[in-house]
């Protein structure tokens, strides 16, 4: 049977996944150098802006946008009847959650207050801006055409600040370690920023759409924004 070979692809997307996530941590990461009390300077300094911004701008040009390489039809025709468009989704989602996580975005928050040059620091605001130009890049074509994978990744990304900002309850605290880190209200604040800035930004695209498809992603993604914002109406 086939079982080899889709244990041996499905490896192969997971294993492409898993090397993003490496680059996902340079964002707010930061170089540690430990010292005693006695010794100057930082222990914790965080990288530059230049090498987190090339980071994002690395995962929006290799993950975030289609990665046609992996997408094996002639494989995908022996092992499943459907699926492809889920597979690469949840390996892309996987990565997005990581830029997403609560922890590293009220660390950009942080790193910014303590600069002392703001314009030195790679803000969360800029980390949001840049992420929402990659993964929603289609929005400045002149005719605006969404294949079903990159649709499939900007659902993901509402589902994914959706579950930031109206999260059911505050996430249990695990039996051993540290409880999980709560997001902030400011980088709360700058979600919903970042998601009136998009609505705006489809809402002048959506006339521009190249396909009845697209068109009704857009329509779609609109509405889903509103509810998102006032989950209450």
């Amino acid at each position: 049977d086939n079982s080899d070979m889709r244990e041996i692809y499905d490896r192969t997307v997971g294993q492409w996944a898993t090397e993003a996530s490496h680059v996902v941590t340079v964002v707010g990461g930061e170089e540690v150098q430990y010292k005693s009390g006695s010794q100057p300077g930082p222990v914790y300094t965080p990288l530059s802006r230049a090498r987190q911004a090339d980071a994002v701008r690395f995962l929006n040009d290799n993950v975030f946008r289609t990665p046609t390489f992996l997408i094996r039809p002639d494989i995908a025709r022996r092992i499943e009847p459907a699926g492809m468009l889920s597979r690469i989704d949840n390996e892309q989602a996987r990565v997005m959650s990581g830029l997403f996580d609560n922890a590293r975005m009220n660390r950009l928050l942080d790193n910014e207050a303590l600069a002392t040059n703001k314009q030195s620091a790679y803000s969360l605001a800029s980390m949001l801006g840049d992420l929402r130009h990659g993964v929603w890049s289609e929005l400045a074509q002149p005719r605006v055409s969404i294949d079903p994978y990159r649709r499939a990744l900007q659902d993901t990304y509402l589902t994914q600040i959706n579950q930031k900002l109206n999260a059911a309850a505050s996430p249990a605290r695990p039996a051993f370690g540290p409880p999980p880190a709560l997001l902030s209200e400011d980088a709360k604040s700058e979600l919903r920023g970042e998601l009136v800035t998009l609505r705006n930004d489809i809402r002048a695209a959506s006339g521009r759409s190249a396909d009845t498809e697209t068109r009704m992603h857009l329509d779609g993604a609109v509405f889903r924004i509103g509810q998102i914002l006032d989950p209450k109406k």
